[in-house]
């Protein structure tokens, strides 16, 4: 017990109840609390503390902060360096472990594995999700549709020679084109050529001239009518 008026730092005084109780149970002045007086002489120093730590939490940080910054962290080459014949067995058993561990996880899991999908689960329900999922069907049903209707060995070169027998044709056409297009053009041009050699030349001098068609046109004036007055013959 301590009186509020009393420091932190300061044992009670003789007018503490606490001082007076323990007193009355034979506790000696000087002396520590406990069956063989083990207990400490010194007050207890109480800190205010504005963390939400333990009592001695902060201490005992900044004691493992000390040692772990007192050296250089080794690298793994001086760790092997320096290991002892036993930190080495010690070492490998450890990887062996691992190793084992490792393999037989992979096998339990192997149950999980999609390999239509390619997919591996680690639970049973994300499975069980998986195999009634659209993808997962959609790709069985695609399986099963290539087994019925196995592709032939040589689908590949048959498309192949298919193409090239596409583009030789399509090649033989466009130079047919290309011919008949410069022969058409040339057969054009020599008759164009004759046509002008085998007109007749006009020749300088009077013009002749032109053809009439259609009905004459009669000439203006006064018409002369011819009377026979003579007696037709009986």
């Amino acid at each position: 017990m301590q009186e509020p008026s009393s420091p932190w730092s300061t044992s009670c005084s003789s007018n503490n109840i606490g001082y007076r109780l323990l007193a009355k149970q034979g506790w000696v002045q000087g002396t520590g609390l406990g069956a063989r007086r083990q207990g400490r002489l010194e007050p207890v120093i109480v800190d205010l503390k504005g963390d939400v730590l333990g009592l001695g939490k902060a201490e005992q940080f900044d004691e493992y902060h000390a040692a772990s910054t007192a050296r250089p962290k080794a690298s793994m080459a001086e760790i092997l360096a320096n290991a002892t014949d036993q930190e080495r067995e010690q070492r490998q058993l450890e990887h062996t472990n691992k190793r084992l561990i490792q393999q037989e996880v992979k096998a339990n899991l192997a149950v999980f594995y999609c390999g239509l999908c390619d997919k591996q689960y680690h639970k049973a329900p994300e499975y069980e999700a998986h195999l009634s999922s659209y993808d997962h069907n959609h790709k069985k049903r695609f399986a099963e549709m290539r087994r019925s209707h196995p592709r032939p060995a040589n689908a590949d070169a048959q498309r192949d020679r298919e193409r090239r027998r596409e583009q030789k044709e399509l090649e033989r056409i466009q130079k047919a084109a290309l011919q008949r297009t410069a022969g058409s053009v040339s057969v054009a041009t020599d008759s164009s050529a004759a046509s002008a050699s085998t007109s007749p030349a006009v020749l300088p001098g009077k013009a002749p001239a032109p053809v009439a068609f259609g009905f004459k046109k009669k000439p203006s004036g006064p018409r002369a009518f011819n009377f026979n007055l003579s007696p037709k013959p009986s």
